[in-house]
C-alpha cells in the first residue's frame, strides 16, 4: 500500500490529526516521516545492536536498504558493507561467522565457506593466500587468527570479536587477556540503569548491553574492556561496586543470570586449546556446579568425550569462538566481589594447568589447584568446595 502524506488545514492542530491516526492503525516512518499503516511496514535494522531496529514503509524499505546476504535482514546503509563482488554483509554478521580476505577484501564466511588460513590472515581461495596451509588446521587456525579480532595494541578494520555497544571501537585487546560478561538487573527506573550504563561506559571503558535473556526493561549485560590478567582483577572491584551502588541485583535474579569470562587464547597452539576445553569435563560436573552456583543445562553443556576435539559450539561450558576467544559460560551471575575474582582467576589457573601439563587430563585439575591455586582461586574453592582447598599456596612457576 502506497504511503500516505497528509496536509492539515490551517487552524488545525496537526498533533492532533496524526495522534488521531495513530490510534487507529498508523504510525510515522522514522525514516521520511510520512504515515503509513503498521500492518505496511517493514523492519529494518539500524544498528550493530540486537535491538537496533526500526519498521520503516515500504517505500523507504525498498529504495534505501540493503538485504545481507549472511543473515537476510534489511539494513540501512550505514550498518551493511559491500564488496566488489556484490555481496553485502551487515555489521552483526561480520561479527560473527564473517570476515574478509586480507588480499582482496571479497566477504568469507568462516563458518562453512571455502577459505584458507595462515600467519599473515584469511585469504578467499588458494590463489590469493600467499602459501598452502595444512588443511588439517585450517578451522582452528580460522578461529584462532580471524582477522575479525583485534592484534596485539590495536583495532583490525575497526571491530573486536564481542557483541553490539559501540564503546568497543576503544578497545584493544592484549594478546593473553581477559574479559567478563556479567548478567544483571536494575531494581529501580529506566533512568538509573542508564545513569549505571554511563558511568561504566565513561569511567571504566565497559560495553552495556540489553540482552533477550535477560529482564526486558532493567537487564543489562555489563562487558569489561579486555585486559591481562592482573589488570583486570584491579578493574572487576570497581565495576561491581559501581553495579551495586546504582542497586543492580544478580545472583538472585535466578540461574538464567550469568558471569561468562572470555580467555584470549590467539597465541595459544591447538594443543593447549584443546587441553583446556577439556577440562570442562563431565567428570567433573560436580565440582564445576558446586563451585558456578548453577547445574548444567542447555546454555552450558559439558565436554562428554575425553578428547582432543575443540568444541566451537555456542553453548558449551568452555568453547573456542571466532578471533581464537574462549568463552567460559559456566558460572551464575554474582556482583559479590570474592566469588566473581574467584571465577576470574580461576580461568587464569586452568590455563597455568594445561601450561604445566599439556596432557593435562581433568582427574588431576582438582589435586592441582589445591596446592597451586592462585589467592583468588583459593578463596572461592574454600567457600564452595570446603576447607580442604585452604592450604598454603605452593605456587609452580607459569
Amino acid at each position: 500500500m502506497p504511503t500516505i502524506r497528509i496536509e492539515v488545514a490551517n487552524g488545525v492542530c496537526s498533533d492532533s490529526v496524526v495522534e488521531l491516526l495513530t490510534n487507529n492503525g498508523m504510525g510515522m516512518c522514522p525514516h521520511c516521516e510520512a504515515l503509513c499503516f503498521d500492518d505496511d511496514t517493514r523492519e529494518v535494522r539500524t544498528g550493530s545492536g540486537r535491538y537496533d531496529t526500526e519498521n520503516w514503509c515500504e517505500s523507504c524499505a525498498d529504495d534505501d536498504t540493503r538485504t545481507c546476504d549472511g543473515c537476510g535482514d534489511l539494513c540501512a546503509d550505514d550498518c551493511i558493507r559491500g564488496d566488489d563482488g556484490g555481496t553485502y554483509i551487515c555489521d552483526r554478521c561480520a561479527e560473527n561467522g564473517y570476515t574478509t580476505c586480507s588480499s582482496c577484501d571479497c566477504w568469507i564466511n568462516t563458518d562453512c565457506g571455502d577459505y584458507v588460513s595462515t600467519d599473515d590472515g584469511i585469504y578467499c581461495s588458494q590463489g590469493c593466500a600467499p602459501e598452502d596451509e595444512d588443511e588439517d588446521e585450517d578451522d582452528i587456525r580460522a578461529l584462532q587468527d580471524s582477522n575479525m579480532r583485534a592484534p596485539s595494541g590495536s583495532l583490525a578494520s575497526g571491530r573486536v570479536p564481542y557483541h553490539g555497544d559501540t564503546i568497543r571501537s576503544r578497545w584493544a585487546i592484549p594478546v593473553g587477556s581477559y574479559s567478563m560478561e556479567i548478567e544483571c538487573c536494575g531494581t529501580t527506573t529506566g533512568d538509573e540503569l542508564h545513569s549505571c550504563a554511563d558511568v561504566l561506559r565513561n569511567a571504566h571503558n565497559c560495553a552495556c548491553e540489553s540482552d533477550g535473556s535477560l529482564d526486558s526493561v532493567h537487564g543489562m549485560e555489563v562487558i569489561t574492556e579486555p585486559k591481562p590478567i592482573e589488570a583486570q582483577l584491579e578493574a572487576l572491584p570497581k565495576i561491581l561496586e559501581v553495579l551495586r551502588n546504582f542497586r543492580f541485583r544478580a545472583w538472585d535474579k535466578g540461574e538464567g543470570y550469568g558471569i561468562h569470562v572470555n580467555v584470549d587464547a590467539r597465541s595459544w597452539n591447538v594443543d593447549k586449546i584443546a587441553a583446556y576445553c577439556n577440562l570442562f569435563h563431565t567428570s567433573l560436573k560436580p565440582q564445576w556446579e558446586a563451585i558456578a552456583g548453577r547445574s548444567e543445562n542447555s546454555w552450558s553443556r559439558y565436554k562428554r568425550n575425553e578428547d582432543s576435539k575443540i568444541p566451537t559450539d555456542k553453548y558449551e561450558a568452555c568453547a573456542l569462538k571466532s578471533g581464537g576467544r574462549l568463552e567460559v559460560r559456566v558460572f551464575r551471575s554474582t556482583l559479590k566481589e570474592s566469588t566473581a575474582m574467584g571465577y576470574l582467576a580461576i580461568c587464569h589457573d586452568l590455563a597455568r594447568y594445561c601450561d604445566y601439563d599439556l596432557s593435562a587430563r581433568p582427574a588431576g585439575l582438582f589435586a592441582w589447584l589445591k596446592q597451586n591455586a592462585s589467592p583468588q582461586t583459593r578463596v572461592l574453592l574454600v567457600e564452595k568446595l570446603g576447607a580442604e582447598y585452604a592450604k598454603p599456596q605452593n605456587v609452580l612457576a607459569d
